[in-house]
Formats: C-alpha cells, structure tokens, sequence
C-alpha cells in the first residue's frame, strides 16, 4: 500500500458523508428556490432531502496530491459509501477497507442534532452561480468548525470549508462537481481542494506541527475523478450492525447513468 493513503480519507469521506444523509421525513421535495437567504436549518434540510434517493454508492478513484505544486503519483482504488456516514476503500482485489468516517468533518445529521451553532449568510456568488452559505461552529470548541456552500437550484453542497478554530492556517477547502443517476440522487463526480488539515491522518500528533508549518496555507492540494458509478446497490459490502464490509459480490445492481455533471 503507499505509504500515503491518509491524505486520501478526510476529502474522500467529507465527499462521502456530507454529500449524502438521511433526509427529515416532514419535508416535502420539490420546494421553490428561496428568493432571499434561507435559515441555515432550513439549507442543511433541502440538502439532505434532495439526496434521499441515494441509499450508497461505488466508484472508481484516481487521486492526485500535489506538493509545492509537484504532483505525486496518482493512486487508483474503489471508493464505497453506505449512509450516513460508513466508507470503505478497495485496493486492487483485496478486501474493502473501513475508513475512520470522524476523521475530519461530521456528516449533516449532526450539524443539526444540537452540536453546533448555526448561521446563515447573505448568499454569495460561487463560479458564476448563486450559494447560500451556511457556518457551523462547534459548541465544544475540540471539534472543526464548517462552511458550506449550497447551490439552491438543484441544494447540492458543492463546497466546503473546514477550519479548528482558531487556527485559520489549519484549513481544508473542498470542491465538488456531481453526476444526477435518478431523482433525487446526485454523486460526485470531480474533487478539488487544499489545506494542511489532509495531514491529520497521516502524521502522528507529534510531527504534525512541523508539517503544517511546512506546507501551510496552499502548498498541499489534491485532485480526484470519480468513475466507473454504481448506486443503490442490492448488496452493500456493508453487512452487520456495525457495517462492516465484505467483499463486494457479483451481481450487485447498478442505476442507469442519468444526465451529466451538475453546475
């Protein structure tokens, strides 16, 4: 295995629980755009719910890190997620792997479960297109803080700041692009970031101030393309109560590709 599969965990989980999640049961889909900004609660509820269709998914990864601009080589694997927030990694043919989903950032459910403090801001214009913007801070200040931003035409989260409080050099900017594959059913397809904070998982505590100082603001971003898509899967490689994976069986369903990527 590389020697540096963590820095693939925090974006790849961020990409997977927060882009996903179980959606409040007394919202209707459907609703109109907001014409002026919405309640935070009320953005992280659309999110949720314009994604109720998506149950898991697999993909293909090709993740490029970059170093001071120098690109590593790119490393391949199998990506599955199952909600809310299980996510396993598949080198080659061996069996999938677990990944600590707690790594980074909380997946939607508890932002809204009473954790957080949370405020929505003004909107703010994103590559050419309308977010409203949502700040989730922790109420125990041991946790990351969060911003996302939401594209209210369609309530995709199509990027994410995250940030330990206090400390704004110790940062990770994520940016997503999706594919539709049914209603309500969005996966990402494209990933683009940066930020020191893809070293949590992969330093031990005490070389991880020497690392940030060295690659601090920018100087560490990744890429990552997503393929190869199935969702809904008849049979998850997560089996038991704590969702540990197996071995994908053949025959698993996939949905038919739906329309393109996502603004």
């Amino acid at each position: 295995m590389p020697v540096w599969p963590g820095m693939i965990f925090a974006p790849l989980i961020l990409s997977a629980c927060l882009f996903q999640g179980d959606a409040p049961a007394a919202l209707a889909s459907g609703a109109p755009e907001p014409t002026s900004p919405p309640s935070a609660r009320y953005i992280l509820e659309q999110a949720l719910l314009h994604q109720r269709g998506l149950q898991n998914f697999a993909a293909d990864v090709t993740f490029v890190p970059r170093v001071w601009g120098q690109a590593l080589p790119a490393l391949h694997f199998r990506l599955y997620s199952q909600r809310p927030n299980h996510v396993a990694i598949q080198w080659g043919d061996a069996r999938p792997q677990p990944v600590d989903s707690g790594l980074l950032l909380p997946y939607p459910e508890q932002l809204l479960a009473g954790s957080y403090r949370l405020a929505a801001g003004t909107g703010t214009t994103l590559s050419g297109a309308r977010a409203w913007t949502v700040q989730a801070d922790p109420c125990d200040p041991g946790h990351y803080s969060v911003r996302l931003w939401v594209d209210p035409r369609n309530w995709l989260i199509v990027q994410a700041l995250i940030e330990r409080p206090g400390s704004p050099d110790d940062h990770l900017l994520l940016a997503a692009r999706y594919r539709r594959m049914a209603e309500d059913c969005w996966v990402p397809q494209t990933l683009e970031g940066r930020g020191v904070l893809l070293l949590d998982p992969i330093l031990p505590a005490l070389l991880r101030s020497a690392g940030r100082a060295l690659l601090r603001g920018d100087r560490l971003q990744f890429t990552a393309a997503l393929s190869g898509h199935q969702v809904n899967l008849v049979r998850s490689v997560f089996v038991g109560s704590d969702a540990r994976p197996q071995r994908p069986g053949k025959g698993s369903a996939a949905a038919a590709d739906g329309a393109g990527p996502a603004p």
